[in-house]
C-alpha cells in the first residue's frame, strides 16, 4: 500500500497539534518551507510569535475541520472524539514521522529497541 505524500503542503490548511519538542521542530521545518501551520495546544501559556496562528488552552479541539492536514504530536492520544470527528470530515490526520519517512530523498532504516542501537546504527553506516 503505496502512502499518500506531501507534495503539495503550500495549498492546505494545516495545524500541529501539541506544541512539545516535535511539534516545535515541525513548526520551525515547515515556516523554512514558507509554510505557516497553525499551532493547537492545551497549554495557554505557549510562547509563539505574533504572527503564527494559533489555538491555546480551553477550546483548542474546536473546529478541527477548519484544516486539512493535523500533525499530531506522539503525547495526543489519536481516540480523542474531536480528532475522529475531524477524520470524518475529511481532515488528514498525520505526523512528522510520516512527513519524515515519505519525504526523505533516500530509503530509511530505522533501528530501535532499548540496547544496541549505536552499535547497529555504526555497522549500518560502515556497510
Amino acid at each position: 500500500m503505496e502512502k499518500e505524500g506531501f507534495d503539495n503542503l503550500y495549498d492546505k490548511r494545516i495545524a500541529i497539534l501539541g506544541f512539545g519538542e516535535e511539534g516545535s521542530a515541525l513548526l520551525d521545518y515547515l515556516r523554512r518551507q514558507d509554510i505557516a501551520p497553525a499551532v493547537l495546544d492545551k497549554n495557554p501559556e505557549i510562547k509563539l510569535d505574533t504572527d503564527i496562528p494559533r489555538r491555546l488552552g480551553q477550546g483548542y479541539l474546536d473546529r478541527l475541520e477548519d484544516f486539512d492536514l493535523i500533525f499530531r504530536s506522539p503525547g495526543i492520544p489519536l481516540l480523542l472524539r474531536p480528532l475522529a470527528a475531524a477524520q470524518e470530515k475529511g481532515v488528514r490526520l498525520s505526523s512528522s514521522t510520516e512527513l519524515f519517512l515519505t519525504s526523505a530523498p533516500c530509503p530509511v532504516i530505522g533501528v530501535s529497541g532499548t540496547k544496541g542501537k549505536g552499535t547497529t546504527a555504526l555497522l549500518l553506516h560502515t556497510i
